[in-house]
C-alpha cells in the first residue's frame, strides 16, 4: 500500500517539495524581514514573509496528501477494486493512514529543512518551529483525510480539509494559549521571548494540537468503516444471534416524532458542521481588537437565521421530495414543528458560537461592568436593562422567521437566502434606533417574527401539493406581508406618541432665545477675558498636600493651595505683607481693572450654555472663579494693611459681581461653586471690618455693595433649571462633538486598557450610528417629548430605559434651596455687622437692639431666612464663641512635626487625626508611617498631621490643648484644639468676644437657635451644617 501510495503522489510531493522551495527562498529574499529572528511564541515572527510561506507550504502539503488518500481512489474508480480484494475497509483503512503519515512527515520535514536552509526561520532557535512545523503538517493531514472519505473529489477534500483544520484549530488554540498565558501569569513576557522554557509550559499546546489532529483521523476512520459495520449488522450470523421480537408497527406520536427527527438530523449534518466552522471562525475573527463585535453580530446572527431557516426545505426543495409530504404519510403539522423546533436550535447553536469567544475573554476576576455589556466592548451596549438582550435576539430571530418562510417559497436554495436575506435585515434594522434609545417595549418586536413562522405552517398542505401558486396561499403570504408592515408602522408610530405631550415643551427654546449670544459685551464676556491671564499667575497646581501652609518666601508666586490657605488662615497680615508683590504684577492689575469694570456691566455667564454639551465639561472659565474672588478681597485686605482701605469696596464689588455672573444662565454645578466663592467675599468683609479704625465713610460704601449685590443677584431657581434643559437640547443637536469620548472611556473598561486607536474607531462607529438614530422622524419626535417632560420636572426615565443616553439626558438638576438660602443669610448677617459697626462709630456706644437702628440704617429689622423671624442680636459679657473647624488653628502642631514625602498612589478619606492634631474633608495623600511599638504602618485611619507630617498610629483621647492667641492669624482670637480617638477627632477653633461688643447671628440651616455661642461647623463650603451664622461687631478703635 504504501508504495502504491508514493508512486500516485510522488510526482507531486516532488513539485510541492521543489517549487515550495524556490517559493520560499523567493518570499525569503524579496518579503519584509520583520521578525525575522522571533521566536515561535511571538505573533511578530509569523508576518515574514519567508516563514509565513514556508508554514503555509506545510499546510498545503499536509491537506494535498490527506485529500488524496480516498476521494483520489474514487475519482479514479478504483476503489472498486480495492473493495474487492480479501480485506474489509478496516484493513484498508490502516494501510493507507500509514502510507499517508509516512508521505505527510516525508513532505514535512523536507519543506522545513529547505526552509532552514534557506534561512526562513531566522538566526534562533530552529527546534520551535520544526515542532510547530510538523504539528501544521499533521492537523492539515487528518483534516483532509476526514475531507477524503466524505466526497469523491479530491479537490473538494482538500477544501473540506483546509477549511475544518482553519475553523477548528484556530479557536482551539486560542483557548489552550489563553489558558496557558493564564498558567504563566506574570511571566508571559518571558515566556514570549523563550528565556522561560519549562516542560509544562511547552507540553500543553501540543498536546492541545496533535488531538486536533488525531480527532478527524478518528472521525474519518468511522465514516470510512461504515460498509464493514454495515454489512455485518446484515450477515445471517448476526441475526441469528438476536433474539426474535415480533413487535407491532407503531405509528402512533413518539414513532412519527422519532423519524422525522432521524429524517431533520440527516438532511441537516453536514450544513450543521459547516455552519459551526463558519459562525465560531466569526466568533473568533471578533476577538481581534480592531473587529467591533456590535457591528458583526448584525450581520453574521442575520445571515444564521436566515441560513438556519431556508436549509430547513432545502433537502425538499432540491429533490422535489415535498411530494412524499403530499401523501400525508406523517402529520404535516408535526412535520412543520419538528422543522422549526430543529431549525431554530441549531440557529441558535450557531449565534451562540458567535458570541461564545468574547463572553468566555471576559470570565475571570477584575470585570467590574456586566458580562454581556463586557463581552461586546460596547458603549452604548453597557446600560443596564432589556435593551441588549432585545439586540442579541432581533436579528437571529427576524433572520429565522423570513429564511424559513423563503425557504418554502422559493425552489432554489440561493433564491430563498437572498429574498430571507433581503426582508428580514430590512425589518430587524428598523428597529435599531429605538433599542439604542430606549425604552422598547418586547409586545413591539416579537409578532412580526411569530406571524412570518405561523404563515409557513398555514401555506404548508399548499406547498406539499405543489400549489402554492394558487389564489389563497398567495393571499394568505400578502395578507401577512401586510399585517407585519402594518404591526411595525403602528409600533414605531406608538415610538413617537408613546411619551406625552406637556404645556412646557417648548419652554427651553424660548430661553435660548434670552441667552446672550457668545460675543455679547457682558459681565461674563469680561470674565472670560481674564482667566487666561488669571490662571498663568500662579506658579502651578495645588501642593501635594492639602492645608499646608506656605511660607512667606513662597508667597511671592503662590500657587492656588497657597492662595487657598492663605483665605482660610483669615489673611494673617506678614502673609498679606508677603503676597502683596504678586497681586500689583501688571498681569493681575489688569485682570483687576477688567474684573471691577465688568462690576457695571450687564449680567451674563461665565460659561456661555450655548457651547456647553459634554456631559462633564470642564467648565475652565467658571473654574478660575476662586482664585478670581480670592485675589480680588485679598487685594482690597493687602491694600488696607498698606493704608488705603478704601480699596476694599471696588475690589468686593468686582468680586461679588463675578459671583452673580457665575449665577445667570449657569447649570447647576456653576451656581453652587459661585455660592460658595461668595462666602469667601463674606469672611474677607469680616477681616476687613475687624482691621478697620473708623472710616464710616468707607462702611456705607462697603454696605452699598452689599445692597447692590442683594439687590441684582440672581435668585431665580427656574433659570437654573431651564439652563439645564438648554444643555440637554445641545447634547441632542451635537451629539457627534461629545458622545464619542464618553464611547471611548466606556469602551476602553472592556479591554482593561487605556483608550487608543482600535477603541477611538469603535467610538466613532457607535457615535455615528446614534447620530442616525437621533434623526429618524420616530426617535426625533420622541425626543423631542422627552426633553419637554424634563421642562416640565416629569420623570422620562422609563422611556429611556435601557440606553446608554439615559445618564446623559435624565434631569441633573437637585436644587440648591439650603444653599441659596445660607446665602441670603450670610448677606443679612454682614450687613447687619456694617451697621452695627457703624452705629457704634456714630453715636459712640454699641446698639442695645436692632430696632435702634431703624429707620437710619435700614428701614425694618432684616428677617432670618431660615425661619422667617428678625435676626438675632445681643451684647456680649465677655465670652468664647466657638467658631466651627478652622485649619489654622493646626498649624503650630504640623511646625512641630518633621516633613515626610508622600506618594500619590496612596490616597485615603479621612474626617479626624491620630497622634496629632488635623482636619480633612477630601481624600488626601497618606504617607507610610511607624506605630507606636516602631513597626512600619502604610493603611491608617487618619494622618497625624497633613503638612508633609509624620504618620502614627492612634493614641489615647487627649484633652483640650489651648493654642497661643494669634495661632489661627487673628489677633486676640484664642483658639483651642480638641484631639480625639482613631474614630476621628475634632478640631474646633474659639474666639474671644469682649465684654460689650454685639453679636448678630442667623438660627442656620439646621433651624435651632444655639444663642449665637456657636457658630456654624462647615463642613465643606456649600454644605453648611449645624450651628448659627454669627458675626461679632468689633469695637470702635479709632480712626485710621
Amino acid at each position: 500500500m504504501l508504495w502504491k501510495e508514493v508512486r500516485e503522489q510522488a510526482a507531486i510531493l516532488i513539485a510541492l517539495v521543489v517549487l515550495g522551495s524556490g517559493v520560499i527562498s523567493a518570499a525569503t529574499v524579496l518579503g519584509s524581514s520583520d521578525g525575522s529572528d522571533a521566536g515561535v511564541r511571538d505573533i511578530r515572527a509569523y508576518t515574514n514573509a519567508g516563514r509565513l510561506s514556508l508554514l503555509s507550504l506545510a499546510v498545503a502539503a499536509g491537506v494535498v496528501i490527506g485529500g488524496t488518500l480516498f476521494a483520489g481512489e474514487k475519482e479514479n474508480g478504483t476503489l472498486d477494486c480495492l473493495e474487492a480484494l480479501p480485506a474489509n475497509r478496516m484493513r484498508l483503512w490502516w494501510g493507507k493512514l500509514a502510507a499517508g503519515v509516512v508521505m505527510a512527515t516525508v513532505a514535512g520535514i523536507a519543506l522545513l529543512a529547505a526552509g532552514t536552509l534557506i534561512g526562513a526561520l531566522g538566526s534562533g532557535s530552529k527546534v520551535g518551529w520544526l515542532m510547530w512545523g510538523m504539528v501544521l503538517v499533521y492537523v492539515a493531514f487528518g483534516w483532509g483525510t476526514f475531507g477524503s472519505t466524505i466526497t469523491e473529489s479530491t479537490l473538494a477534500a482538500c477544501a473540506i480539509g483546509l477549511l475544518c483544520a482553519v475553523v477548528i484549530g484556530t479557536p482551539v488554540f486560542t483557548v489552550v494559549i489563553s489558558a496557558l498565558r493564564m498558567a504563566v501569569g506574570a511571566d508571559w513576557a518571558d515566556y514570549r521571548r523563550e528565556s522561560l522554557s519549562a516542560l509544562w509550559f511547552e507540553v500543553p499546546p501540543l498536546v492541545a494540537m496533535y488531538a486536533v489532529a488525531v480527532f478527524p483521523l478518528l472521525l474519518a476512520g468511522w465514516t470510512f468503516t461504515a460498509p464493514d459495520r454495515a454489512r455485518q449488522a446484515r450477515s445471517p450470523v448476526a441475526r441469528a444471534s438476536q433474539p426474535i421480537l415480533r413487535r407491532p408497527a407503531n405509528t402512533g406520536f413518539l414513532s412519527s416524532l422519532k423519524a422525522l427527527l432521524w429524517l431533520t438530523n440527516r438532511q441537516w449534518f453536514v450544513a450543521s458542521l459547516i455552519g459551526v466552522g463558519l459562525m465560531l471562525a466569526t466568533g473568533v475573527g471578533s476577538l481581534h481588537e480592531d473587529v467591533h463585535l456590535m457591528v458583526v453580530w448584525p450581520l453574521a446572527t442575520t445571515l444564521a437565521g436566515v441560513f438556519g431557516g431556508v436549509l430547513a426545505w432545502v433537502d425538499e426543495q432540491s429533490k422535489e421530495t415535498f411530494k412524499f409530504w403530499g401523501e400525508r404519510r406523517l402529520p404535516l403539522g408535526r412535520l412543520w414543528a419538528v422543522k422549526v423546533a430543529t431549525s431554530f436550535a441549531r440557529t441558535l447553536g450557531w449565534t451562540l458560537l458567535v458570541f461564545a469567544p468574547s463572553l468566555i475573554r471576559q470570565l475571570g476576576p477584575g470585570r467590574e461592568v456586566p458580562i454581556l455589556s463586557a463581552a461586546f466592548r460596547s458603549g452604548l451596549l453597557s446600560a443596564a436593562g432589556p435593551s441588549i438582550v432585545y439586540y442579541l435576539l432581533i436579528w437571529p430571530l427576524y433572520g429565522f422567521a423570513f429564511g424559513h418562510l423563503a425557504g418554502l417559497l422559493f425552489r432554489k436554495t440561493i433564491v430563498a437566502l437572498g429574498v430571507g436575506l433581503l426582508t428580514a435585515a430590512p425589518v430587524a434594522a428598523l428597529w435599531l434606533p429605538s433599542l439604542l434609545t430606549g425604552g422598547v417595549h418586547h409586545w413591539q418586536l416579537w409578532p412580526v417574527p411569530v406571524l412570518v413562522l405561523l404563515t409557513t405552517r398555514w401555506i404548508l398542505r399548499a406547498w406539499s401539493a405543489d400549489r402554492l401558486a394558487s389564489v389563497k396561499p398567495l393571499a394568505t403570504v400578502a395578507a401577512v406581508g401586510l399585517a407585519c408592515v402594518s404591526w411595525v408602522a403602528f409600533g414605531l408610530l406608538y415610538r413617537a406618541v408613546e411619551v406625552p405631550v406637556v404645556p412646557e415643551i417648548d419652554d427651553d427654546l424660548a430661553f435660548i432665545e434670552t441667552v446672550p449670544l457668545l460675543d455679547f459685551e457682558d459681565g461674563g464676556r469680561a470674565f472670560r477675558q481674564t482667566t487666561a491671564a488669571l490662571a498663568a499667575a500662579f506658579s502651578g497646581e495645588a501642593a501635594p498636600v492639602p492645608w499646608r501652609r506656605p511660607a512667606e518666601a513662597e508667597l511671592s508666586t503662590p500657587s492656588r493651595s497657597d492662595l487657598d490657605q492663605l483665605i482660610r488662615d483669615e489673611w494673617p497680615e506678614p502673609a498679606l505683607r508677603a503676597i502683596g508683590p504678586w497681586l500689583t504684577q501688571p498681569s493681575l492689575e489688569q485682570v483687576t481693572a477688567t474684573l471691577k469694570d465688568a462690576a457695571n456691566r450687564p449680567l451674563g455667564p461665565l460659561e456661555n450654555p450655548r457651547g456647553i454639551l459634554l456631559l462633564n465639561p470642564p467648565y475652565r472659565d467658571a473654574a478660575e472663579l476662586p482664585a478670581a474672588v480670592g485675589m480680588l478681597v485679598t487685594r482690597g485686605l493687602w491694600k488696607q494693611l498698606e493704608g488705603d482701605s478704601g480699596e476694599f469696596a471696588p475690589c468686593l464689588d468686582a468680586a461679588l459681581a463675578a459671583t452673580r455672573n457665575g449665577r445667570t444662565m449657569q447649570p447647576t454645578e456653576i451656581y453652587v461653586w459661585s455660592l460658595a466663592v461668595e462666602r469667601t467675599a463674606f469672611d474677607a468683609v469680616d477681616t476687613w471690618l475687624t482691621r478697620l479704625k473708623g472710616r464710616p465713610d468707607l462702611i456705607r460704601a462697603v454696605v452699598a455693595v452689599l445692597r447692590k449685590h442683594e439687590q441684582l443677584c440672581p435668585r431665580d431657581a427656574k433659570q437654573v433649571f431651564l439652563t439645564e434643559r438648554m444643555i440637554d437640547r445641545n447634547r441632542v443637536n451635537g451629539i457627534s462633538q461629545w458622545a464619542t469620548r464618553e464611547l471611548d472611556a466606556d469602551i476602553s473598561r472592556f479591554w482593561r486598557f487605556q483608550p487608543n486607536e482600535a477603541t477611538k474607531s469603535k467610538a466613532n462607529a457607535e457615535t455615528e450610528l446614534l447620530n442616525f438614530s437621533l434623526v429618524v422622524p420616530w426617535e426625533r419626535e420622541r425626543f423631542r417629548r422627552v426633553l419637554g417632560l424634563n421642562n416640565a420636572s416629569v420623570p422620562s426615565t422609563e422611556f429611556l430605559d435601557g440606553s446608554w443616553l439615559a445618564e446623559a439626558f435624565t434631569p441633573r438638576y437637585v436644587g440648591f434651596g439650603e444653599a441659596e438660602i445660607a446665602s441670603q443669610a450670610h448677606l443679612a448677617v454682614s450687613i447687619a455687622q456694617l451697621n452695627l459697626k457703624l452705629f457704634d462709630l456714630e453715636q459712640g456706644r454699641p446698639a442695645n437692639l436692632l430696632d435702634e437702628l431703624v429707620p437710619r440704617y435700614w428701614p425694618a429689622v432684616p428677617v432670618d431666612p431660615f425661619d422667617g423671624r428678625p435676626l438675632r442680636y445681643r451684647t456680649s459679657e465677655g465670652e468664647r464663641i466657638k467658631m466651627g473647624i478652622r485649619a489654622a488653628a493646626l498649624q503650630p502642631v504640623r511646625d512641630a512635626l518633621p516633613p515626610l514625602p508622600v506618594p500619590d498612589e496612596q490616597r485615603a478619606s479621612l474626617g479626624g487625626s491620630v497622634g496629632g492634631l488635623a482636619w480633612l474633608d477630601r481624600p488626601v495623600p497618606i504617607a507610610p508611617g511607624i506605630d507606636a511599638d516602631g513597626n512600619p504602618v502604610t493603611d491608617l485611619d487618619a494622618v497625624a498631621a497633613v503638612a508633609g507630617g509624620l504618620v502614627q498610629a492612634a493614641l489615647e483621647p487627649l484633652d483640650e490643648v489651648e493654642l497661643p492667641a494669634g495661632a489661627g492669624g487673628m489677633p486676640g482670637r484664642g483658639n483651642r484644639v480638641a484631639a480625639g480617638t482613631r474614630s476621628g477627632a475634632t478640631v474646633t477653633t474659639w474666639r474671644e468676644v469682649e465684654k460689650g461688643q454685639g453679636v448678630v447671628w442667623s438660627v442656620g440651616p439646621d433651624r435651632w437657635d444655639d444663642s449665637g455661642q456657636m457658630m456654624i461647623l462647615d463642613w465643606g463650603r456649600s454644605r453648611p451644617g449645624r450651628g448659627d451664622i454669627v458675626r461679632v461687631v468689633p469695637r470702635n478703635r479709632g480712626p485710621r
